[in-house]
């Protein structure tokens, strides 16, 4: 079994994506659907610092299911047990957590869009914009810019990149998260306000 005695806890970055998952476990668990069918991007962690050839060796421990070819992992139940015994004796790194909570989840299944506890945005399976632009984010980790997901179809790019993004900006609840597209409309951001 993985134990503090191995030092990989130890490091911030570890830390971090071990606590996002077992918060997002609890709440994919209190909806009914398992944790596995709501992987995460590795390059949504790695953009924070964690070191992508630690996936693995968590996998190994049995605290993550790792999918190498989709480059996706979640937490296990034996993750989320352990985890929830060990995280009181760890310091988190306070800022460092906070920013990976401040990174969106998409979650394309129940069309969900939430940011940390909070649920941003409920999507209408007619939105099917709105949809195509935070599928592009979540699934490129949430970078910035972000690349349209739109092709130009007759001149129309911009007007679809543009009804999405106003998809997404409308009926925010608590925390609101920006969507902006850049002037060539072939780019767009996100921002946490």
């Amino acid at each position: 079994m993985f134990s503090l005695d191995t030092g990989l806890l130890g490091l911030p970055a570890v830390q971090i994506v071990l606590h996002f998952l077992y918060k997002l476990r609890r709440k994919v668990e209190h909806k009914g659907y398992r944790a596995k069918d709501f992987p995460i991007s590795l390059r949504h962690f790695v953009a924070i610092g964690f070191p992508a050839e630690f996936a693995p060796i968590l996998e190994q421990a049995g605290w993550i299911g790792w999918d190498p070819g989709k480059q996706c992992l979640w937490l296990t139940a034996a993750g989320k047990r352990a985890w929830s015994k060990e995280q009181v004796l760890l310091d988190f790194g306070g800022v460092e957590c906070d920013a990976v909570l401040r990174v969106p989840i998409w979650w394309g299944p129940i069309r969900e869009l939430w940011l940390g506890d909070d649920l941003i945005r409920r999507l209408r399976q007619d939105a099917t914009l709105g949809i195509a632009v935070v599928n592009a984010c979540q699934v490129g980790g949430w970078p910035l810019p972000v690349k349209s997901p739109f092709a130009d179809r007759g001149g129309k790019r911009v007007q679809m990149l543009t009804d999405g993004l106003r998809t997404l900006n409308a009926e925010q609840r608590g925390q609101r998260i920006l969507f902006e597209a850049l002037e060539d409309h072939l780019y767009f951001t996100w921002m946490v306000m």
